[in-house]
């Protein structure tokens, strides 16, 4: 049903928070999130729940740093999808960067100063897609690339692997039962 698909990319779209930069309001993203993903994936909400016993007892910088170790900093994962499908530098990266920033401007999504492949972004912005629109970018794009990011987030032990465990475990939630 409609009604399923786009309950499942608000979902999706909750878990992208948790790839934004830890702020006071982090404990109620998780909360959401773990909602959210409650009715799809028990997987999901196992890797949110492990995410945040990691996290729990933190402060709000200490949490920031482990952040930004593991995304910003010469680090262990870079959050956009399309750096991990084609490389920083290439012709594939740009092309796709440049459909995902007319499809933002076409469903009135704000990216602020965001580069559009941003996990974060991708996953917020997924109940606005167009279904078809959706199952290509979740198939060839964050399907992949959260692959590599639970490998790169996993080897560098960092808390965010287990985000990208549930974000992962949620695009694959319900589809071997489509019946296609």
């Amino acid at each position: 049903t409609m009604n399923a698909t786009a309950s499942k990319t608000s979902a999706i779209a909750a878990i992208g928070t948790l790839f934004e930069y830890p702020s006071r309001a982090f404990q109620e993203r998780y909360e959401e999130a773990n909602d959210a993903a409650g009715a799809f994936s028990a997987d999901a909400t196992g890797a949110l729940g492990e995410f945040w016993r990691e996290l729990t007892g933190l402060s709000t910088e200490h949490a920031q740093e482990l952040y930004s170790r593991s995304f910003d900093l010469s680090p262990v994962c870079v959050p956009y999808a399309s750096v991990h499908l084609f490389g920083a530098e290439s012709f594939k990266r740009a092309e796709l960067m440049t459909g995902l920033i007319a499809t933002y401007e076409r469903v009135g999504f704000d990216r602020r100063t965001e580069l559009p492949d941003h996990i974060a972004l991708l996953l917020q912005c997924a109940p606005r897609f167009e279904a078809d629109e959706w199952d290509d970018l979740a198939g060839l794009v964050l399907s992949p690339a959260l692959e590599k990011m639970v490998d790169a987030l996993t080897k560098a032990g960092s808390p965010w692997r287990h985000v990208a465990r549930a974000a992962r475990e949620l695009l694959r939630a319900g589809d071997e039962s489509d019946g296609y």
